[in-house]
């Protein structure tokens, strides 16, 4: 089985894989520091064991790498502020879905989300969208979806 790796090894980098194993599997190994990246990662990928994982659907694993310290991801991010919207649109981003892709699943204007990735960014402290997404699952804010219809409502209706 095919498993869709997501891996943000910086704030300025986000690489889609495919990779041969369950995601179960491939988020233990992350998460243990034994997987090894392909000959073609490992340059994007210089400390592996420094990575993270998280499940996000039944194929789908986000990786990332964990801060050097607590200054990286600040306590002070706005996580609270985040509205309903915003989170659903954070979950999309993290599955690595594509602005156009999120406008016609939300049945939302490319400007909106825009301005609702924009504000994302700005709650988090970080200055591209991949360091968004790095930072909210370092925060615990990106959670692994139920498969199936649930997988993908939006809590705004």
């Amino acid at each position: 089985m095919m498993t869709r790796l997501l891996l943000l090894p910086d704030d300025r980098t986000q690489l889609n894989v495919e990779v041969e194993l369950q995601a179960a599997e491939l988020e233990i190994l992350i998460n243990h520091g034994q997987w090894h990246p392909p000959p073609g990662l490992a340059a994007h990928i210089p400390q592996p064991e420094r990575l993270h994982a998280v499940r996000l659907g039944e194929n789908t694993v986000l990786a990332f790498c964990l801060p050097d310290g607590p200054s990286q991801v600040s306590k002070s991010a706005n996580t609270s502020l985040l509205s309903p919207r915003q989170l659903s649109i954070l979950h999309y981003l993290a599955e690595g879905k594509t602005i156009k892709q999120i406008c016609q699943l939300l049945g939302l204007s490319r400007r909106t989300v825009f301005l609702h990735t924009a504000a994302l960014r700005h709650k988090l402290h970080a200055l591209t969208t991949p360091a968004a997404v790095s930072r909210a699952a370092a925060l615990g804010l990106i959670r692994s979806r139920q498969s199936g219809k649930e997988a993908h409502k939006d809590p705004e209706g």
